[in-house]
């Protein structure tokens, strides 16, 4: 009886062993902080965007959004992996690097060209997968779709996030277009929070004003 415990045992260590991957799977991945609403980071995030290849890891910032490639290292790699979807990536975020998690997107590449980071489709795929579902206040729902349309909001139609990149910035980190006027948006575990912001004079930093709308999750 204790020889097949023991043999059970020793093939249930081998087929788990078997199974963990050694490597990253090649694709697309983003700075979890970047695109998880539960914990949301909206302080300066310089990599936010990997790409594994065959022989690289090319990594896009906020500057450098053509990208950065290195050789991978795959004794490294065994040792970052945390679950099928999500790897561990220095990246820099809050202006000092550090050990970051990232998560693997589906259906998303187009974000990435030759040029690097596709900034249209990378709106595109914040639209529909950071911003848009379905809302609550106290006036009933609000919808923000995928196609970037908005209903039950007043006079408030269309929204389109805003990603920072390059280095001449007069906003927050976060910021969002609703009707063509910039916003500031934020998420707390049950809240949107859209702040408007005020017209801003030649190079002078934004400021947000006393408009706002917080919508439940």
């Amino acid at each position: 009886m204790m020889k097949n415990l023991v043999y059970i045992f020793l093939v249930f260590c081998l087929t788990i062993s078997c199974g963990k991957k050694e490597k990253f799977d090649e694709g697309i991945y983003i700075l979890r902080k970047y695109i998880d609403k539960d914990h949301f980071e909206d302080d300066y995030m310089e990599t936010f965007l990997a790409r594994v290849s065959k022989d690289t890891i090319t990594l896009y910032a906020t500057v450098n959004t053509w990208g950065n490639p290195s050789k991978r290292n795959y004794e490294s790699e065994r040792k970052r992996i945390i679950n099928d979807s999500t790897i561990l990536i220095d990246a820099f975020v809050r202006k000092h690097k550090q050990s970051e998690e990232f998560v693997k997107l589906k259906d998303a590449a187009k974000i990435i060209g030759p040029e690097g980071i596709n900034t249209d489709e990378f709106t595109k795929y914040l639209n529909a997968n950071l911003i848009a579902g379905t809302y609550k206040t106290a006036k009933g729902e609000v919808v923000f779709s995928k196609d970037g349309k908005i209903r039950n909001l007043g006079n408030l139609k269309t929204f389109s996030v805003n990603p920072r990149f390059g280095t001449n910035w007069w906003y927050d980190y976060r910021t969002i277009y609703i009707n063509n006027e910039l916003w500031k948006f934020d998420f707390t575990k049950t809240e949107l929070i859209l702040t408007k912001y005020l017209k801003r004079g030649i190079e002078q930093d934004a400021m947000t004003g006393n408009e706002k709308i917080v919508l439940n999750r």
